[in-house]
């Protein structure tokens, strides 16, 4: 014989996981041949929900911080290039000890 599936929820006071052998033996006590499987609590239904959400969201979360990463590095050879190259012209427009000389005299 086939069952069809069947959920139900139930509101507890306390620990949901203390009900839980209660609830079979109420179930039982209507109908012994009704499989009880898979029971969980909401926070579990609710984890079990959004796991690929949350999953997704954290792995969106690593490439953001790798693009940073990678932009500041990138930033950082572009930046210091530009450095390298000014500086050798900043040394050769230094004036010499001669045209200080004259030019302070």
């Amino acid at each position: 014989m086939t069952w069809a599936q069947m959920n139900f929820a139930v509101r507890t006071s306390g620990d949901p996981r203390a009900v839980i052998a209660a609830l079979r033996e109420v179930v039982r006590g209507v109908d012994r041949t009704l499989p009880i499987t898979d029971v969980r609590t909401m926070d579990e239904q609710v984890d079990r929900l959004f796991a690929k959400e949350r999953i997704f969201a954290q792995l969106s979360g690593c490439f953001g911080l790798l693009a940073v990463a990678l932009a500041g590095v990138g930033l950082y050879g572009l930046i210091s290039c530009a450095v390298v190259r000014r500086t050798g012209r900043l040394g050769c427009a230094w004036p010499s000890e001669r045209r200080l000389a004259r030019c302070c005299g």
